[in-house]
């Protein structure tokens, strides 16, 4: 019987000030400016504008979930660099009581590119 070995993924998580996660995971699930990215072992390249929310590392049955605060994401196919402006590290209880203020940062947010675009046509 031929035996599977899931391919991991280099997950680093980087403020101005500190490194906050270096280590292998299987997938990786953050909110970009345009919604949702998961990301396996592999992924094609790609660049992204962080949005406000979540960063979820899985690893096996693991599950560890940051809050980013905007940056950048560099995916490669061996892994994923993010740039955050800052990163917190909340229990369950946490973020189930910031799910609420993060979706009003992400309304404001997108009322804000609406208006721009409005502006542009003017």
């Amino acid at each position: 019987m031929a035996e599977t070995t899931a391919k991991k993924l280099h997950l680093t998580i980087v403020t101005p000030t500190k490194a906050v996660y270096d280590k292998e995971v299987d997938m990786v699930i953050m909110q970009t400016i345009d919604g949702q990215i998961g990301v396996l072992a592999g992924h094609i390249p790609v660049t992204t504008v962080l949005g406000n929310g979540s960063l979820r590392a899985y690893d096996q049955e693991k599950i560890e979930e940051f809050v980013i605060d905007g940056g950048f994401a560099e995916i490669k196919q061996s892994g994923v660099t993010v740039l955050a402006e800052s990163v917190s590290h909340p229990s369950i209880a946490e973020i189930k009581s910031l799910t609420p203020v993060v979706r009003k940062k992400e309304e404001l947010r997108k009322g804000e590119r609406v208006g721009e675009r409005r502006n542009e046509g003017e």
